[in-house]
């Protein structure tokens, strides 16, 4: 199967349009796709009458033959003043490869109908570099080939798997290795400008499994919007993480047409079995068909990092990757956790010889009130009096059970009042005080709390303190101590990192 990392050089272009034969010319308007790339070198200066060549991303070059000129999807020269344009582009994803004497480039984009949008693009030109390597030969192989994914690119190991490729723009790529018109292996690398790049040993996975990209996309996704990240979780029921490497770096995901899919380990955890896979959909048809998972190369390189987030809007990140507890604009003692997660109620109380007002008893939505002090909305007001060791407290379940929120990016929220304060996640279903607990001392102006995994209070088991680590693939509730003080003000509760589908 193929695989190829959709790293770019500079950007992910993608174009939108769709063509019209214009037959009569005067009353119709021609709309196509086109892109428009100026040419520069490191210094900044237009680089005028460079070549270029356009192949798809899936080409792979002849072991025999080399291309023509002919044969290229597009090629040309950039103008006098360092312009390359395309009109009419076809749909697809496609690789341009810009050189002269002494400098090239690269730029992998995509290309797709409706609607029409053209863009225009900067593209730097460098001194070319390196890449050596070995591949694993099978048993009785005298070479193989090593060819590039959108280059007409091929070179012949020796008789020990070695090969070099010398000239290669810079940029990331990847290299097939073929023995007796069979795939021994693949990996993906970055071209550094000047320098070799030096990969050790490449061979293929030993295990891979089918499964359908489809199933990744939850019922509150739809409709799938045309660029979205899906989310992997591995666990000890779908994956044997003793087939991996420590760090998950050989683990990779096709499409039904063998190319890669842009991804990135979000967490991993080889000890206890437990991985988050973020996966970049550049279009819903991504998700059709099978997709393969291939893993137990154990050369394999790790892939270049990727922000499966660029290109999609905050709003849709927001929804995608962050799952909001509680705003308190519903006037109601439920969180604000959406569907499809189960509907939970906030709940309050006071250790022995305190009291907190809305007592235990009233109602929750009776806290609700004007934020004030900068803030617009509503907000939870609790007003509370406690002896030093006593304390007022404001929780809810995040699920019906315990989930896993190890990939939990942060949790932020607001607070103002006086006094000190704890933020806790806890495990109230297996013990009545397993926790993490991040402490602070509040203040009359409102604050914005944000709590990484690291800020969490170290392990010291006082008052069931476990730290984050113990506490992370176990976490029912959410709670808010509050002590030393008489009132606290609470608002904009969400968890990062997450989303629904962690606590459904």
């Amino acid at each position: 199967m193929k695989y190829l990392c959709l790293i770019f050089l500079l950007s992910f272009l993608v174009l939108f349009g769709c063509g019209h034969e214009n037959s009569a010319g005067g009353n119709s308007t021609e709309t196509e796709n086109a892109i428009a790339l100026r040419i520069v070198d490191s210094q900044g200066n237009l680089m005028a009458r460079v070549s270029f060549r356009v192949l798809p991303m899936w080409y792979v070059g002849d072991t025999i033959q080399r291309l023509d000129e002919k044969d290229y999807t597009y090629s040309g020269e950039s103008d006098s003043e360092g312009w390359i344009r395309i009109e009419n582009h076809q749909d697809g994803k496609f690789l341009i490869e810009v050189s002269n004497d002494t400098l090239s480039g690269i730029l992998q984009y995509f290309v797709q109908s409706n609607p029409v949008q053209n863009v225009t693009q900067e593209m730097t030109i460098k001194k070319p570099g390196v890449v050596e390597g070995r591949v694993e030969l099978p048993e009785n192989a005298m070479f193989a080939w090593i060819l590039i994914y959108g280059m007409d690119c091929v070179v012949r190991t020796d008789s020990t798997g070695r090969f070099l490729i010398e000239n290669l723009p810079v940029g990331n790529l990847t290299l097939i290795a073929i023995s007796d018109n069979s795939t021994i292996g693949q990996e993906s690398f970055e071209v550094v400008s000047g320098d070799t790049v030096r990969l050790d040993s490449i061979g293929m996975p030993k295990y891979s499994c089918s499964m359908k990209g489809s199933e990744l996309v939850s019922d509150w996704m739809k409709p799938l919007s045309p660029k979205s990240v899906v989310i992997l979780r591995l666990d000890s029921t779908n994956m044997n993480f003793s087939e991996l490497k420590a760090d998950g770096s050989d683990l990779r995901l096709l499409k039904s047409s063998g190319e890669p899919l842009p991804m990135h380990i979000a967490y991993w955890d080889s000890v206890n079995g437990r991985g988050v896979v973020q996966i970049k959909i550049e279009d819903w048809s991504d998700t059709l068909g099978e997709w393969t998972m291939k893993w137990g190369n154990p050369f394999a390189q790790p892939l270049p990092k990727i922000d499966v987030w660029e290109g999609l809007s905050d709003s849709l990140i927001l929804v995608l990757n962050s799952v909001l507890v509680a705003d308190f604009e519903n006037n109601s003692s439920q969180t604000s956790l959406p569907s499809p997660i189960e509907p939970m109620y906030w709940y309050k109380s006071a250790s022995e010889g305190a009291s907190i007002n809305p007592t235990k008893e009233g109602l929750f939505a009776d806290a609700l009130q004007p934020a004030d002090s900068g803030r617009t909305g509503k907000a939870a007001h609790f007003e509370y009096s406690a002896p030093d060791s006593g304390y007022a407290l404001i929780a809810t379940n995040l699920s019906s059970g315990v989930r896993s929120l190890a990939q939990m990016d942060s949790l932020e929220l607001w607070i103002r009042g006086d006094g000190e304060y704890s933020i806790a996640l806890e495990n109230l279903v297996d013990s009545d005080d397993w926790k993490a607990v991040y402490n602070g001392v509040n203040t009359s102006s409102w604050s914005r709390v944000v709590i990484r995994p690291q800020d969490f209070a170290p392990a010291d088991s006082a008052g069931g303190n476990y730290g984050w680590n113990f506490i992370k693939h176990q976490i029912s509730t959410l709670t808010i101590f509050a002590r030393k003080g008489s009132g606290i003000w609470l608002d904009d509760i969400r968890i990062y990192g997450i989303n629904r589908d962690d606590l459904k």
